[in-house]
C-alpha cells in the first residue's frame, strides 16, 4: 500500500507519539543491563541524529521555507546541547547517585524529547517526502531511545511483562536504522558513523 505524504506523516506521528507515551514505563523484565551503560552508549548516537537533522535540513529541500528550516535547526541544536548536559548528569549520577540527580536526568530527557517533538511539528510544512521520511525516522529513533533511558531509570519499581512489545534498541541498531533511511532517501553522506 502506497501512503500519501499526509498519511505517512500521520503514521510517523502516531509511531512517535506511541514511543513518547511509554516514557514512564520501566525496563523490560529480566533485563540486567545497567541503565547507565545503556544511556552512555546511546547518547552519542542521538547526538549524531540531531547533528544529521541539521545537516540534512540544510541541503535537503531548496524550496523549504527558511523559517521552517530555522525552527528545525534550532530544535535539533537544542537537543544536541541538551544531550551533552544529560551525559554530564548521568556521569555525575554514576559517581554520586541521588534522587536529585535522577530528577534532573528525567527533566533533561523530557526537554530533549520536546525538541524532537518540535521537529515533528514542522512535517506539515515540508513538501519533500524524502525529507519527511528521513526526519520521521530520526525523530522516532531519538524518541525511542530517550524513552528507553527514562524507562531504565531506577526510580521506577514496576516491570513490563515478558511479552511486552517494547524493545530497547542498541546503539548499533539505532545507527543501522537511521543510516538505512538516510541512504534510501539520498542522504548517503549523512549516515551516522
Amino acid at each position: 500500500m502506497q501512503l500519501t505524504r499526509r498519511q505517512f506523516g500521520t503514521t510517523s506521528l502516531a509511531t512517535m507519539a506511541s514511543a513518547a507515551l511509554w516514557t514512564g514505563l520501566p525496563a523490560i523484565e529480566g533485563c540486567t543491563t545497567n541503565w547507565i551503560d545503556v544511556a552512555i552508549a546511546d547518547l552519542p548516537v542521538i547526538v549524531g541524529i540531531a547533528d544529521q537533522v541539521v545537516a540534512i535540513v540544510g541541503i535537503a529541500d531548496p524550496g523549504l521555507d527558511p523559517s521552517v528550516s530555522a525552527l528545525i535547526k534550532i530544535a535539533a541544536l537544542a537537543a544536541s546541547s541538551g544531550l551533552a548536559e544529560l551525559k554530564v548528569l548521568i556521569t555525575d549520577y554514576n559517581t554520586n547517585p541521588s534522587a536529585t540527580l535522577l530528577g534532573k536526568i528525567k527533566a533533561a530527557v523530557l526537554a530533549i524529547q520536546k525538541n524532537f517533538t518540535d521537529i515533528v511539528a514542522q512535517f506539515s510544512n515540508i513538501t519533500s517526502s524524502k525529507l519527511v521520511a528521513t526526519l520521521a525516522q530520526a525523530g522516532s529513533l531519538a524518541l525511542s531511545v530517550l524513552s528507553a533511558i527514562l524507562a531504565l531509570l531506577p526510580a521506577s519499581g514496576v516491570m513490563l511483562s515478558k511479552g511486552s512489545p517494547h524493545k530497547l534498541l542498541t546503539a548499533k541498531e539505532i545507527k543501522s536504522q537511521f543510516n538505512s533511511v538516510a541512504v534510501a532517501n539520498g542522504y548517503v553522506a549523512n549516515q551516522i558513523q
